[in-house]
């Protein structure tokens, strides 16, 4: 096993280079024939007390567009002094189709679920076909500023 020694930085008490583990997250959903016309999870709802994501990407793959139900959380005032009521609200993006596949970088926030759902070119709510089958994926990796994370209410 090997032994690392590390040596911060001045930049360390920035917040810039630090010896504190990333949160990450990373979810696949495919979606088979006949499915995709409901809200599926992407990232399943975080229990209470689990870290949050914080923005990230979705590659979407396949001849649909998807629509992205984000649960974000808000109510922060940025002051690590004061204890915050944290709430969940839902931002819909969608992630237009592409030729092979597309990637979409979500804003940045505290992220506590992803649903998705595809939709025709309409905007309505869509089952693939038969013999088709559409990919989505999520990825996401931070590194807490000082330590200080966001757990899911």
């Amino acid at each position: 096993m090997a032994n690392i020694t590390y040596y911060p930085s001045n930049d360390s008490k920035d917040c810039n280079q630090k010896a504190i583990l990333p949160v990450v997250h990373q979810h696949t959903l495919v979606f088979a024939e006949t499915e995709g016309d409901t809200a599926t999870d992407l990232m399943p709802a975080l229990a209470t007390g689990e870290i949050t994501a914080f923005g990230g990407s979705v590659t979407s793959e396949g001849c649909y567009d998807v629509q992205l139900d984000i649960t974000y959380l808000e109510g922060d005032d940025c002051d690590s002094c004061t204890v915050d009521t944290l709430t969940p609200s839902v931002v819909t993006i969608v992630v237009p189709k592409g030729q092979g596949f597309t990637v979409l970088e979500l804003p940045n926030g505290a992220i506590q679920q992803i649903q998705a759902t595809l939709l025709d070119a309409a905007g309505a709510a869509v089952a693939l076909p038969v013999g088709k089958d559409h990919k989505l994926r999520y990825d996401n990796c931070y590194q807490p500023c000082c330590g200080r994370s966001i757990p899911a209410v």
